[in-house]
């Protein structure tokens, strides 16, 4: 893989670049269509499969080294059309960030194991409007309201 600079400091190559302009271009698609108020164009389950994975393991999943990781949940996110899942503990962090003190703020990471204390089920594409915060669809939330409460706090927080 080439070497390129990148925002991300995990991946600095040019795969992280064109995968992260994927994703990107597609919601500024769906933000167009939004806008219009035209139906949301389908989005190829393998993109939005891997749009999931990326809102996961990059956009929600950064949190300075050196600050304190509280565990608060832990949720399946499940792609019913791909038979795909995304076991991820939602955490909150707080901390000193560059000279400025951040208390109780949302993120994520993924794990390979682990009982969900609850599970957002929808298609990829659903799933991943969901995840990147531009519409909720049909996808079925169940099990424990505070875990479910935690999603939704990442959720509000946004894509950063």
């Amino acid at each position: 893989m080439e070497q390129a600079w990148s925002w991300f400091p995990h991946d600095q190559t040019v795969d992280f670049t064109w995968r992260m302009q994927t994703h990107e271009a597609t919601m500024h698609r769906v933000d167009a269509e939004l806008a219009a108020g035209l139906p949301i164009s389908p989005i190829d389950p393998e993109v939005a499969a891997d749009g999931i994975d990326h809102a996961i393991n990059v956009m929600w999943a950064w949190a300075p080294a050196d600050v304190e990781r509280r565990v608060t949940a832990t949720i399946e996110l499940k792609a019913t059309d791909t038979d795909q899942s995304w076991l991820v503990k939602t955490v909150r962090w707080s901390g000193q960030v560059w000279g400025q003190s951040f208390d109780n703020q949302v993120g994520c990471e993924q794990v390979d194991v682990g009982q969900p204390d609850a599970t957002v089920a929808g298609t990829a594409e659903d799933l991943d409007l969901l995840v990147w915060t531009r519409a909720e669809r049909s996808v079925v939330r169940s099990g424990d309201q505070h875990a479910l409460s935690e999603l939704q706090a990442m959720l509000d927080d946004g894509i950063k």
